[in-house]
């Protein structure tokens, strides 16, 4: 599994090779992954919080809540 944090240590990048729909997604790292450190990215930025979730990634930067979008 791969969880959500305020301070990831990979981020997702959509790749196309030669033009499949929908790309695929690749995960590349932004600095050192320990041993044992659990992997995690950010879900996103925008927080809606009247329907967003509270957020328990323990990061020292964390926003208290996880990008939440309600869909219909």
């Amino acid at each position: 599994f791969i969880n959500h944090s305020c301070n990831p240590n990979l981020h997702i990048v959509p790749i196309r090779i030669d033009q499949p729909t929908p790309p695929r997604l690749a995960f590349f790292t932004l600095r050192e992954i320990q041993g044992n450190e659990e992997l995690s990215y950010s879900y996103g930025t925008t927080i809606d919080e009247k329907h967003s979730k509270p957020c328990r990634c323990s990061s020292s930067s964390c926003t208290g809540f996880m990008p939440y979008q309600q869909t219909d």
